[in-house]
């Protein structure tokens, strides 16, 4: 072997070196960044593992007291509102009483009862009763029974033409959701003159107070044409002393006590209150979350506390109410009368005429 051979060998042998020692450093490079990535993916399982651990730990420690939930409010203060009857105030429709239905219906609004409190009529009045039927019941069920009334107001009042007369309960008549009860009410004059009432423009008409979503006053009612309560007597001395398809002309005052918030409450409030209640609970369940720190009860306690529209749901359901309300009477108005009711009505007008 000439010494040119043997320097050739060892040019081959450094190059050789030097390609091995620059692969090395690319496998310890990419080694450092294997291990940074899988110390990474520990963290994040770290954290992973501890939220769960959180979560689950926090499921049994953040379980509310049933006994602590129990000593939550159940309503809200008296809430005061008023439906009004806007019917036109003619003489044409006046004797000595009127029976209506009012209902505390199911509606958006989560209400626990309404309290009536006053009653407010047109007339010569004098000597006035108010009755109500014993029980959630109609007055077609009692209209001609006094034992099923309770008398609720008795007094005198002077004459109410132009403004009506205000008939206020000593205690207030309460309505819970979804009862309806029969309202009777009557004046002992020995004239015509006694109550204003109207007829019933419609068989079909809607309840009055539908847009508040609260208390309504059914149409279809009946009035009384004798001076003694639930007598079937007319002036005339013949015939019947009630006439259907008449309606209260007037006004009804009453408060609303609304229900609080509650787990037992909640599939009765409005979906902005469920869904931002669901979320402030949900949050408590997260390390990362302030109320994480606060204890369960104490959460609860504070929804409690906000009234049924504190997430802005009251807006969109008095548009809702409104806009049902105004269908309503559009498709009333829109439905074609009896031709055997309005011949009905001619041949007894010509009778009493002639």
């Amino acid at each position: 072997v000439t010494q040119s051979d043997t320097m050739e060998t060892d040019g081959k042998m450094d190059g050789a070196h030097e390609h091995e020692h620059e692969l090395e450093l690319e496998i310890e490079e990419l080694g450092e960044e294997e291990v940074e990535q899988d110390d990474a993916d520990m963290v994040d399982e770290d954290e992973d593992d501890d939220e769960e651990y959180f979560f689950r730990y926090n499921r049994q420690r953040r379980a509310p007291d049933p006994a602590y939930i129990k000593t939550f409010p159940a309503t809200s203060g008296m809430y005061h509102e008023e439906i009004e009857i806007n019917t036109a105030c003619s003489k044409d429709h006046t004797f000595n009483g009127i029976m209506f239905d009012i209902e505390a219906i199911e509606g958006p609004k989560p209400f626990q009862s309404v309290y009536v409190e006053s009653f407010f009529v047109y007339g010569e009045l004098g000597k006035m009763a108010i009755y109500v039927t014993k029980g959630p019941a109609t007055y077609a069920e009692h209209y001609n029974n006094p034992s099923g009334w309770n008398k609720i107001y008795t007094g005198t009042h002077r004459e109410a033409e132009d403004e009506p007369c205000e008939l206020k309960l000593e205690n207030k008549l309460q309505v819970k959701r979804g009862e309806k009860y029969g309202i009777y009410i009557h004046s002992e004059r020995h004239d015509d003159n006694g109550i204003v009432y109207d007829k019933t423009a419609s068989r079909s008409k809607c309840a009055v107070g539908e847009e508040h979503g609260t208390l309504v006053v059914r149409p279809r009612g009946m009035a009384h044409l004798c001076h003694k309560a639930f007598v079937d007597e007319n002036p005339w001395g013949w015939g019947s002393g009630f006439r259907q398809d008449r309606e209260f002309v007037g006004r009804v005052t009453y408060g609303v006590r609304y229900m609080l918030w509650s787990p037992e409450t909640h599939p009765k409030f409005p979906i902005k209150f469920r869904e931002c209640a669901y979320n402030v609970l949900t949050c408590g369940y997260r390390i990362s979350s302030p109320i994480a720190e606060i204890p369960t009860e104490i959460v609860l306690y504070i929804l409690n506390f906000c009234n049924w529209d504190h997430f802005g749901d009251d807006k969109e359901i008095t548009e809702q109410l409104k806009r049902q309300a105004s269908e309503k009477s559009k498709r009333v108005e829109e439905t074609p009368r009896n031709p055997r009711y309005d011949a009905r009505q001619w041949l007894l007008r010509m009778a009493f005429n002639h």
